[in-house]
């Protein structure tokens, strides 16, 4: 019986919405799903190219779950996204670093029972489509499932002089992408809806996929 005695003290101290939070980084890292149209993809990319700022961009048209508030420094993000597909109503769900890669790297805990992974770059930053290639693809195929869809998607698209790499963004998109998208997080009357509409897209192509 754990309702008495120093074990019942400590649960009864412990807040429903800690609780809450620390179910949701579980279940989002093992891979259970509440049913089969649940995905989960996530952002993945050198620290300052916008993943961050995307996220937020989705959380406005998603419903952020409890675990989308900031908590301790090590915890990733979560956001909670719905999309009607033909007749189906689909989740996916979003995962930001929330700053952990500044470190230079990521716990497994991270990749852990994703379906999809979004790799963000800087299409000012031709460093950061580099990096893709040389460390977060290999971090994500070492730590992530045997098998999952991975989109490549550029953001920043509204800097149009500093697009000078087009031709290596295609090399990477024939060389096991499913998918490339072009966005900007900034605000405005010309960039609003592309984040969105991107994601759609690849929650679209992550349903397909289990369901042809």
């Amino acid at each position: 019986d754990y309702s008495h005695g120093l074990l019942g003290y400590i649960i009864r101290l412990i807040e429903p919405d800690h609780i809450k939070r620390f179910m949701d980084l579980v279940q989002f890292a093992s891979g259970d799903r509440r049913d089969d149209n649940e995905y989960q993809l996530a952002l993945v990319g050198t620290f300052g190219v916008g993943k961050t700022t995307i996220f937020k961009r989705l959380a406005k048209a998603g419903n952020p779950t409890a675990a989308a508030a900031r908590r301790g420094s090590g915890d990733p993000m979560l956001c909670k996204l719905q999309y009607k597909i033909g007749a189906e109503t689909i989740t996916m769900i979003v995962r930001d670093t929330d700053g952990i890669d500044k470190f230079k790297t990521m716990s497994s805990s991270f990749y852990q029972g994703i379906d999809g992974a979004a790799f963000v770059f800087s299409r000012e930053e031709k460093s950061s489509l580099r990096d893709i290639k040389t460390k977060w693809l290999l971090e994500a195929r070492n730590a992530g499932p045997n098998s999952y869809m991975k989109f490549l998607v550029g953001n920043k698209d509204d800097l149009q002089e500093q697009n000078v790499f087009d031709l290596e963004i295609q090399s990477m998109v024939l060389d096991g992408f499913d998918g490339k998208y072009t966005v900007s997080a900034k605000q405005g009357p010309e960039q609003d809806g592309r984040v969105e509409e991107a994601f759609r897209a690849i929650a679209e192509k992550l349903h397909r996929q289990r369901h042809p």
